[in-house]
């Protein structure tokens, strides 16, 4: 009875913690995915090799685009297309393509497929083609230009799509950032250098603009079954703490991506990009696909399955409400042991299984993780099932939470109480769409800061070229924080405002402003540091306070230095301190002072009591090092006393990137030259490379044989590039 006992508690313990998953061996192939499902590679890989994108026809077909393997520079590839869409057949009907046709072949780098009656849908960057079989033999004869986007980047990642939505347009993606100029269906032109997504209607006309952003590359597109988008995409982000790649939710009034210049000329309906929806790391994720109807169970529904390119697998995202968004649980759903197995696209089959398709080895074009060509690896198609697959039911569809819209008439208090930003920035959006100057006025004098702040951001978009100073100034102390915040970032993205805003920012500089005060007053100057008002204020901020403003000055990107200026740096090198001195000097360096300029601080510096401060004759050593440093080019010969002097400063490695910028910019002779190669084994790679300039200045042979011996050294000869 005991061991009864015990086999069953054991038993018990075995059941309780038996795997969730399970793996499965295809050829080179071990796949893990859970319990309960099965995979299976559906296509022969001689007669599909290379398959990238697959699509479903009206009567069971998969149609897939199948590259040639070529990596040719897209502009190359246009001349000599290569690529081809197969279309493959199960003559069995269970589930294995086993008769494969071309459907359309001489094609350049293909981007996504769709089928469209008996015509399909080709992406080949920068157009996408409508490709008809007008005589029903399976091939197609004719070809049209469905969607022209005009511009073509070295990564052919232009076009992406086209994608069937739920609302009967297509939708497809632009990627890269060279500058588009397209016809909206409102009769606009649309010129851009972000990424977006677009919609059209079947045939292509009536173009709209469904999302704008700063990432790299919106690859694929799928809808839930309330109609809501969700797209992937690389480099949503610059790469840091293991996040780069992402899936995004497209919310009405969002902007997402890397904040940079690409989305300069594009409304923005927050100070502040919208957050990614789920991070996936370098996954250079490309097919999505949103799992709706099938076999998988009632867990499954709604469910995103994304194939992760760089990552070697397909991942599972189930969907949780937050707010107006979602945010997900993500877990791996198939991955393989062969770091050569890479999804590119996963799609649902009417039987409910899913489709994955692996591109193979090939592939090497812009991806920093495909180091080499492996044309001879070939991919496939495989098919994921359920064991036992459930009974299709009624599918539940997730609640629709559409924003509101607003009527000319709303004055907007009620609505933009709520704080959600989603919400938020949708209501932003849609008071910049009524563009009516009357509203935007009504709504800047409501006593709300949410309705201020949101009446700001349409005044921006809309009016950014003529937006007045005057009704941005009396929100820049607003005692509301997101309300103040939204006013200084309206206004830094008008430059052109320093003038007006010259005698608020003098009013600023009191006599007792703290640091942090100072810190603050200085970063905002720079927004207008061009205008000769703001520089005036930024001199007198600078003799009354002192080295906060000089750090300004030095960041200001001028590289003149202004006349007021230079004062300001003349009274702080008066400093007693020697560390002070040496900062004010560095400050200097981003200015190209011209030699009758830099004389106008000799008198000051030479005033310095340096052998007050001194530990040596000639004055402070870190002080002259400093003063030669900024100096012009060939402003200074250096003694034989001085430059042994500032030799041995490169002992110090605080001080070795200003005895540089002195050797680079002191007249050396090939004696001092000479000496100067015995220092270039001390030094990093960097520093190293930083100071060879300084010896090409001489024509000397024994120059250039000390440069040589160098150079030769072990430890120098292995880190030298080219």
């Amino acid at each position: 009875m005991r061991c009864l006992l015990a086999f069953l508690l054991l038993s018990a313990t075995a059941f309780a913690e038996a795997p969730k998953t399970h793996t499965v061996t295809i050829g080179e192939h071990t796949f893990t995915l859970p319990v309960g499902f099965t995979i299976e590679k559906v296509t022969d890989s001689t007669a599909v090799p290379r398959p990238v994108n697959a699509c479903l026809g009206k009567n069971g077909e998969l149609y897939v685009t199948d590259s040639s393997g070529s990596n040719a520079k897209p502009v190359d590839q246009l001349k000599n297309p290569t690529h081809r869409v197969l279309k493959l057949e199960s003559s069995k009907k269970n589930g294995t393509y086993d008769k494969v046709s071309v459907f359309a072949d001489k094609l350049s780098f293909l981007q996504g497929i769709l089928v469209q009656g008996d015509s399909v849908l080709v992406a080949t960057p920068p157009t996408i083609q409508k490709l008809t079989d007008t005589d029903k033999d399976g091939v197609a004869d004719k070809r049209e230009v469905w969607f022209d986007g005009g511009v073509l980047t070295g990564c052919a990642n232009d076009v992406h799509g086209p994608y069937p939505g739920p609302d009967g347009r297509i939708y497809f993606t632009k990627g890269g950032f060279g500058e588009q100029k397209v016809k909206l269906g409102n009769g606009k032109e649309f010129k851009t250098r972000a990424a977006h997504i677009y919609s059209a209607k079947a045939d292509g006309t009536d173009l709209r603009v469904e999302m704008t952003g700063g990432m790299d590359n919106p690859v694929d597109v799928a809808f839930n079954n309330s109609g809501e988008l969700f797209f992937t995409c690389t480099f949503l982000q610059h790469p840091a703490n293991g996040k780069r790649d992402g899936i995004i939710h497209n919310t009405y009034g969002a902007l997402y991506g890397k904040d940079h210049n690409v989305l300069d000329d594009h409304p923005w309906y927050d100070t502040k990009l919208t957050e990614p929806m789920t991070h996936l790391g370098p996954a250079a994720p490309s097919g999505l696909h949103c799992y709706l109807g099938g076999t998988f169970g009632a867990e499954y529904e709604n469910n995103l399955f994304a194939a992760q390119f760089n990552l070697a697998k397909v991942s599972r995202h189930v969907l949780k409400q937050k707010g107006l968004t979602y945010e997900t649980t993500d877990s791996d759903f198939v991955t393989s042991s062969n770091r050569d197995f890479h999804p590119t696209d996963v799609i649902q089959d009417h039987d409910g299984s899913l489709l994955i398709v692996d591109t193979g080895g090939w592939y090497k074009l812009c991806c920093p993780s495909s180091v080499f060509e492996k044309k001879d690896l070939l991919g496939a198609v495989y098919r994921v099932r359920k064991v036992v697959p459930e009974m299709r039911a009624e599918v539940k569809s997730l609640p629709v939470r559409k924003n509101k819209l607003l009527s000319r008439d709303d004055v907007l208090e009620d609505a933009l109480s709520n704080s959600e930003p989603v919400l938020n920035a949708g209501l932003v959006r849609k008071l910049i769409d009524i563009d009516d100057e009357t509203v935007f006025m009504k709504c800047l004098n409501i006593e709300s800061p949410k309705v201020q702040r949101a009446s700001l951001l349409a005044l921006h978009a809309v009016q950014k070229d003529k937006l007045q100073s005057k009704l941005v100034l009396p929100f820049l102390d607003d005692k509301d924080a997101r309300l103040n915040e939204t006013a200084w970032w309206v206004a830094k993205r008008h430059p052109d405002w320093g003038k007006e805003l010259a005698e608020y920012f003098r009013g600023q500089l009191t006599d007792k402003m703290t640091i942090d005060q100072q810190e603050l007053l200085a970063s905002r100057l720079l927004a207008f540091v061009k205008d000769t008002k703001i520089q005036d204020v930024l001199a007198e901020a600078a003799t009354k306070h002192g080295i906060v403003f000089l750090r300004a000055m030095s960041n200001s990107g001028l590289k003149k230095l202004p006349e007021k200026w230079f004062s300001a740096h003349s009274n702080a090198i008066s400093f007693k301190k020697p560390h002070e001195v040496v900062e004010v000097l560095r400050l200097l360096k981003p200015f190209e002072l011209t030699n009758a300029e830099f004389t106008l601080f000799e008198y000051e510096y030479k005033g310095l009591e340096l052998r007050n401060m001194s530990d040596g004759e000639q004055g402070h050593p870190r002080v002259e090092l400093a003063y030669y440093s900024v100096a012009p080019i060939d402003y200074f010969e250096l003694s034989e006393k001085r430059f042994e002097l500032f030799l041995s400063a490169f002992a110090n490695k605080s001080a070795v990137p200003i005895a540089m910028d002195v050797m680079l910019r002191c007249k050396l002779d090939d004696k001092q030259r000479i000496k100067l190669t015995e220092l270039l084994p001390k030094l990093s790679v960097i520093d190293r490379e930083t100071l060879l300039p300084v010896f090409a200045k001489s024509t000397d042979e024994a120059v250039g044989l000390a440069l040589v011996k160098s150079l030769s050294e072990p430890k120098v000869r292995a880190s030298l590039r080219g």
